[in-house]
Formats: structure tokens, C-alpha cells, sequence
């Protein structure tokens, strides 16, 4: 049976940990909007044709009463929040906590960024991405 050396791997926590509190991040979430067709109700009033009313699952948000883009700018999928790392988590999937944003979230390493310059890059090609997966799709299997 092997066996696991816990001081060294207490040793390796430590050191991460002191590398990576206090420094100020860059996260890539999507952009939560309430739905304009259904006003964050998730239902919608539907009318048959024999004229007879029926509240219906909105089937712009299918529900949820919230549609991921901005309302103003319907292209923008995702955005950059600003952030600071308050310490190691080893429960959450990106191993970090964070002074606003909540770990349990499940945001991923590769959501996160040191480098704002970096993080925008990163956030506008989702954002085009997201828009235009269609024609991505097509050319990557002409």
C-alpha cells in the first residue's frame, strides 16, 4: 500500500497558497440578463387558435426567466469581472476562493486570468464563438 506524506504535501499547499493570495484576477463569467419576452416570470400567455388561453414555458429563456447575453448588446455572451484571491479551496474545481466571487460556482482554471489584456482576448473570442458557432461548425467540417 502506498503511502501519502502529508507534510510534504502540507508543504506544497503552503506554498501555493502564498504565491497566489492577494493577487488580483481576471474572471470570465457569462452575462445573466432577465428575459425581455417573459420579464423573469419563465411563463408566457399563449393563445390557441379555438381562442382558449394557456400559460406556457417562455421559449425564449425555456423557463428559467433569465437569458445569457446583454439585453442591449445581445452578442455579448460572457464578460471580465475583476477579482482578488483570498485563498486556497480544495473543495471547489478551480481550488481557489476568491473576496467576491463565489468558488462553489464551478468556475474553471481556464476561466481565470492574471493578465487583463489576456482575459478580454479570452472573453471576446467566447463571445464570438457563441454568436457565430454556426459558421465555425461548417468550416471545420467542409
Amino acid at each position: 500500500m502506498n503511502e501519502i506524506d502529508v507534510s510534504a504535501l502540507m508543504r506544497e499547499f503552503r506554498a501555493i497558497e502564498n504565491k497566489t493570495i492577494g493577487k488580483i484576477i481576471y474572471i470570465i463569467i457569462p452575462v445573466v440578463a432577465q428575459c425581455p419576452n417573459c420579464h423573469g416570470s419563465g411563463e408566457v400567455d399563449y393563445v390557441s387558435c379555438s381562442g382558449e388561453k394557456y400559460c406556457i414555458s417562455c421559449p425564449v429563456c425555456d423557463g428559467k426567466g433569465e437569458v445569457n447575453c446583454d439585453p442591449e448588446n445581445p452578442e455579448t455572451k460572457f464578460k471580465v469581472i475583476t477579482d482578488k484571491i483570498t485563498g486556497v479551496d480544495l473543495v471547489s474545481r478551480s481550488g481557489l476562493r476568491f473576496a467576491h466571487f463565489d468558488s462553489n460556482w464551478g468556475l474553471v482554471l481556464e476561466n481565470i486570468y492574471f493578465d487583463k489584456e489576456e482575459a478580454q482576448k479570452a472573453c471576446d473570442r467566447k463571445n464570438y464563438e457563441a454568436v457565430h458557432w454556426k459558421e465555425l461548425l461548417k468550416e471545420k467540417y467542409k
